[in-house]
């Protein structure tokens, strides 16, 4: 996100620049009829060569590498925002990058997505854009994923409660192990 100060700096060049270069009516009379026309002309053809420009820059190693920069920096912006600087994980205090992500507090992630995919159009929900968009709304934390995922299976994170989590490992090795040989799935066809 911009600054106000570079937005202010950005118009005020903008400004200077159109008063030494302004346009004459008959000049920008001509620019607005040469881009209603082509608009006309080539609309949907424009739009559908810029659709696979960028559909086929987005697989070339520098345009996914600009992508991910994009990407990483929205979710930088959007993880120090909902917890410090550097981000940590509500539950555990995980301090690495690549393993937070944003949880819903109140649990309806699922509800939440299919909502914002109805107003937008977007299909694969890209959370930190919409939260860019939508100013940081409120109703969200910043988890790790081991504790986000235990959240959603169990509803509790096995760090906030580990007499569950010691109940759940005793059950797990309680239960016996296959013996004989192991079948070769690979055998039956």
């Amino acid at each position: 996100m911009l600054s106000e100060e570079l937005r202010e700096r950005r118009r005020q060049s903008k400004r200077t620049w159109s008063e030494a270069h302004p346009l004459t009516e008959d000049k920008h009379k001509e620019q607005n009829d040469r881009e209603k026309l082509r608009r006309v002309e080539h609309g949907d053809d424009v739009r559908k060569y810029h659709r696979e420009y960028d559909r086929l820059w987005y697989r070339t190693p520098k345009g996914r590498q600009s992508h991910d920069r994009q990407a990483a920096r929205l979710k930088w912006v959007a993880l120090t925002h909902y917890s410090s600087t550097p981000p940590r994980c509500a539950c555990c205090g995980e301090t690495m990058f690549e393993f937070l992500t944003l949880d819903h507090i109140d649990g309806n992630g699922a509800e939440h997505k299919k909502e914002i995919m109805k107003q937008t159009g977007w299909k694969g929900v890209p959370l930190y854009t919409w939260l860019a968009s939508h100013g940081y709304s409120k109703g969200f934390q910043v988890l790790c994923f081991n504790c986000n995922a235990a959240k959603g299976q169990r509803s509790c994170c096995p760090h906030k409660d580990p007499q569950r989590h010691e109940a759940l490992v005793q059950m797990a090795m309680s239960i016996p192990r296959p013996t004989g040989r192991p079948r070769n799935p690979v055998a039956q066809y």
